[in-house]
């Protein structure tokens, strides 16, 4: 998040990095094995899809929303250098 205008970031407490990955859900001793945490596996699945959703709908829409305002600011624009350029006839 250094470079990012803005962001969040989510702590999940009795995870580690294997949990985020189909391993514990697909074997749950290999995964163990390899070191995930305490913590249920079909919920940290649910946890992490509905973080993916909140970042889709706050991030991705907005900028797809500013895209849209910003062409139509463009649009606007070139409509009024038009007008402005043969005497608003």
């Amino acid at each position: 998040m250094k470079y990012a205008k803005t962001g969040f970031s989510v702590v999940l407490r009795d995870t580690k990095h294997m949990d985020f990955t189909d391993l514990p859900l697909l074997s749950p001793f290999i995964g163990k094995m390899l070191g995930s945490g305490e913590r249920d596996k079909k919920e940290l699945m649910t946890i992490a899809g509905s973080v993916l959703v909140i970042f889709l709908l706050l991030y991705v829409l907005a900028w797809f929303k500013d895209s849209i305002e910003s062409m139509k600011m463009n649009q606007a624009f070139v409509e009024l250098q038009k007008q402005v350029g043969d005497g608003g006839k």
